[in-house]
């Protein structure tokens, strides 16, 4: 906790993620992805992390304000520590979570996690989509698990059930909330390296609308679908528990297949 004075009263503003309340939380939530420089955004994050009554904010010194902010900017600089943590202990059950590079993520345990994500990132949250992010990619060991299998694909979690995982997110509700964060995270870290990976992909969903590039909108149960018809992965099922890199990488083909034909045409 940073603490100081202000009009002479003793103050206290956190700067680390495991000193926020839970309310906090979600309110910071929209500032993930948020421009650091903006001002405006800067204002908005003091404001959640130091509330305090507007008359007594506007009559703080601009330069106090502006120290402040400055010490706001661990929210962008300080994602909490995941290095040693790579599973948890919840209701005498041992969760895993995924790769950070969402090396053992499906396409729909993904398209799924995505989609909760979303509706928790947004400015007015849905703050029980966080539960469901959790229930989705945190799952216990696999119970026949054989790692000299030569068909096991590498994941030591149990194969992903979106019944089980609504189920499960309904008894997360207690589940601490350093350890939702710490999912989040590891959540965050993943989508910058499939969108720094398969950039191709993601930078052209901005400005399409076609289900092939846009997992979001319609939905990745829309780019199953689209597989699927096509058989390239096999029926729907086979598809949406085809590997996510294995999916992005074909997809990021498809793209330049495009393109290379519109360059010939």
């Amino acid at each position: 906790m940073l603490s100081f004075k202000l009009n002479g009263k003793p103050c206290q503003m956190p700067t680390e993620w495991q000193e926020l309340t839970e309310k906090q939380v979600y309110e910071l939530l929209p500032f993930v992805y948020a421009d650091r420089h903006n001002p405006e955004v800067r204002s908005a994050l003091l404001k959640v992390l130091f509330p305090i009554p507007k008359a007594i904010f506007r009559r703080m010194d601009a330069f106090d304000v502006f120290r402040l902010q400055e010490q706001c900017l661990w929210v962008w600089d300080k994602p909490v520590d995941q290095k040693a943590i790579g599973e948890f202990s919840f209701n005498q059950v041992q969760y895993i979570l995924p790769e950070s590079d969402f090396s053992n993520l499906t396409i729909i345990e993904y398209g799924m996690a995505d989609h909760y994500f979303r509706a928790f990132s947004r400015q007015n949250p849905d703050t029980q989509a966080i539960n469901f992010l959790v229930a989705t990619l945190c799952r216990p060991q696999a119970k026949k698990l054989n790692v000299n299998d030569p068909e096991w694909n590498g994941d030591r979690r149990e194969k992903y059930n979106s019944k089980i995982a609504e189920r499960r997110a309904q008894e997360f509700g207690p589940l601490d909330i350093l350890t939702k964060i710490i999912v989040l995270q590891r959540f965050i870290q993943g989508q910058k390296v499939i969108h720094s990976s398969y950039r191709e992909i993601f930078e052209e969903s901005k400005t399409k609308s076609s289900a092939a590039v846009q997992g979001p909108n319609l939905g990745w149960i829309g780019v199953i679908d689209d597989l699927a018809e096509t058989g390239t992965f096999g029926d729907w099922e086979k598809t949406a528990f085809t590997a996510l890199h294995t999916i992005l990488f074909h997809l990021r083909k498809k793209f330049y297949q495009r393109k290379e034909l519109e360059q010939n045409s």
